[in-house]
């Protein structure tokens, strides 16, 4: 059993003395500190030996996060997991300044590329937590740091079970906090109230600004519902997380938001040219919208249109499991409650 809980920010007991600071422990002390589930590599290239574990503990000033380090001959990299609670939870390139090379690991896709050190790098998920690759000297190869990932397995396997299956709305840090600015002024998922009843909605909004999907990808569920209004300006918006079953992984993120606001807080078409989308005009039965992906044939998916005054925005992680197919017919099964 993960004892997570009796150190999470706002829960610990006054008993519990919770570091502030990083400190260097095996993986297995680890989990007890994360809110992510904590893996270990089972395998490494054969000159290389794992290196400095370390732990940063969540406070009230900051979610948790692990790193290690892989050491070898003449060459070393990095890896850092946290859980992606503060920006767009379907993103599998968050450390990589461009579009990557996409590799397959235990069945979830990833990214090969450079970061913003110039380093080569990559960027994966695993049931919830978000693994970030930098190699800090020399080089390894592709095959190297996708079967890295492919021998990555639960240090502590019950924490799965315990932390990685929770929703959303329950194990994210700025979730737990409550509506707040968020790191570096951005609040895109910290400004929302979270709950994993789906019921919020029909509290939150009036008839007609609700929409919900009457198709899911199989395996897919809901998993959390984001809410929030700001009465100063007349924004108002709402978020919908649908995870993957099987896979704790996988996950479609849709934002719908009071088009009055839009020109403000709506993400531009295309989501930069960090990410590479080139948004297309499709047709459907029910609406018509803009729709791209990072590559194919897995995604990451991006859909923008406008719709009855309300701006649409939806990604789904890039996926094994999730077909364009299936993502347009879940675009177009949108329907209000």
């Amino acid at each position: 059993m993960t004892r997570f809980w009796e150190h999470a920010a706002g829960v610990a007991t006054a008993t519990s003395a919770t570091p502030t600071e990083p400190f260097e422990c095996t993986l297995e002390k680890a989990q007890d500190w994360c809110n992510f589930v904590v893996f270990r590599p089972d395998w490494l290239p054969p000159d290389c030996h794992l290196g400095k574990i370390s732990v940063r503990p969540e406070t009230a000033r900051h979610p948790s996060s692990l790193r290690m380090t892989v050491e070898g001959k003449g060459r070393s990299m990095r890896l850092k997991l946290f859980y992606m609670d503060w920006w767009l939870p379907t993103a599998s390139d968050m450390n990589l300044t461009a579009p990557g090379t996409v590799f397959v690991a235990a069945g979830i896709v990833g990214y090969l590329g450079r970061d913003y050190k110039g380093q080569e790098a990559a960027c994966t998920h695993r049931c919830g937590a978000l693994l970030e690759l930098s190699v800090t000297e020399g080089h390894f190869q592709a095959e190297e740091i996708t079967a890295f990932f492919e021998n990555l397995q639960p240090q502590v396997p019950e924490a799965v079970r315990e932390l990685g299956a929770l929703p959303f709305a329950q194990i994210s840090y700025y979730a737990r906090k409550g509506p707040n600015p968020g790191p570096v002024k951005n609040d895109l998922l910290t400004g929302c109230q979270w709950s994993a009843r789906r019921e919020e909605l029909q509290t939150a909004f009036q008839p007609g600004q609700v929409y919900y999907p009457r198709q899911l990808p199989a395996s897919f569920a809901f998993d959390s519902v984001g809410t929030r209004h700001e009465r100063s300006n007349t924004h108002w918006e709402y978020q919908l997380l649908f995870r993957h079953q099987d896979n704790l992984t996988d996950n479609i993120w849709l934002r719908a938001v009071g088009e009055e606001t839009e020109k403000l807080v709506w993400i531009s078409p295309g989501l930069d040219h960090r990410m590479g989308i080139q948004l297309k005009r499709v047709k459907l039965k029910n609406r018509t919208l803009g729709v791209g992906s990072t590559s194919e044939p897995y995604g990451e998916r991006v859909a923008q249109w406008v719709e009855k005054r309300i701006a649409w925005e939806v990604h789904a992680r890039a996926s094994l499991h999730l077909s364009e197919k299936d993502f347009l017919s879940f675009l177009d099964s949108l329907s209000p409650e």
